[in-house]
This record gives structure tokens, C-alpha cells and sequence, in this order.
């Protein structure tokens, strides 16, 4: 029995230990969460949890974005497990399109179509990596000019 406790406890060691080093090695890039302490030993850090993708969730925006944003950029996202359906997804982009000025709408005319045809064209399922589509205007005045429309996981446009 002593043994077997023994074991136990080592193994629970190796894992705590293994812990630690895998948060002393967290990339440079990798932000940590507000109020988290900084140091090289990683005790007090917020490590921020990284939510398993749900067979049912299903995630994704529709935005307009560009340089002549000036309010940020105007988008519709979805997190939840029914998937949004074409009606709703074309009822949400008309609705970021029409609040846009004049001039915004005319710099964004022809990605406002084509991304209704990509809506249209559903459904669409993640396997693997998210979908992202940027549309555009064939010349537009500025490349950071478009509509996107990203699904980052399950299924969207059925």
C-alpha cells in the first residue's frame, strides 16, 4: 500500500513539474490576462483557458471592414449550438450594409454581392481550419476595403 501511495505521489510530481515548465515556455507572443504578475518563474500568471470546440458549436461573424471605418467595423457574430440559417445570415448582412454611408456602400457594392452569393452557396461545415472570405470591389479605392465573412467552427448557412 505504501508503495502504491508512493507511486502515486510521484506521479503527481512529474505532472505538477511538467505544468510548470510548459508555462515557463508560453510564447512571447501569447499575451497573459490583465492583472497577471510577470516573471520567469510563472507563479501568479492567468493562464487563459482554451475552450474545446463542441460538436454543436457553432461560431462566426460577417463584418464590414476598412481604412474609412471610422466608428470600427460593423459585424454580426453567432456562438451558439443551432446553426444561423441562409434567411438569417442575408437578413443580418443586409442590415451591416444598410447602415453603412452612402459612400461606404458604394466602396463595398460588388463584395456586398458576392458575399450574399457565398452565403447563398451553403451550407458550410468546418472540418479542421475556419473559413474566412474577404470580398471586395474588382478596384477598390483601398485593399483594406471589404466585407468578410468568417465561419470558425461547426456549421453556418444551411
Amino acid at each position: 500500500m505504501i508503495r502504491s501511495l508512493s507511486v502515486i505521489l510521484l506521479f503527481l510530481l512529474g505532472s505538477l513539474i511538467v505544468s510548470c515548465s510548459k508555462q515557463d515556455s508560453v510564447s512571447p507572443s501569447l499575451s497573459k490576462s490583465p492583472g497577471a504578475r510577470s516573471g520567469s518563474d510563472g507563479i501568479g500568471a492567468d493562464p487563459q483557458p482554451q475552450a474545446l470546440p463542441d460538436e454543436t458549436d457553432n461560431r462566426g461573424r460577417i463584418q464590414a471592414q476598412g481604412i474609412d471605418m471610422t466608428q470600427g467595423e460593423r459585424s454580426w457574430a453567432w456562438a451558439r449550438t443551432t446553426i444561423p440559417p441562409k434567411t438569417e445570415a442575408l437578413t443580418e448582412l443586409d442590415y451591416l450594409y444598410n447602415n453603412l454611408t452612402t459612400r461606404q456602400q458604394q466602396d463595398r457594392s460588388e463584395a456586398y454581392q458576392k458575399a450574399k452569393n457565398f452565403i447563398n452557396a451553403g451550407p458550410y461545415t468546418i472540418v479542421g481550419t475556419a473559413i474566412i472570405r474577404s470580398f471586395r470591389n474588382n478596384n477598390p479605392r483601398d485593399p483594406s476595403i471589404r466585407i468578410d465573412v468568417e465561419i470558425r467552427s461547426g456549421t453556418a448557412f444551411d
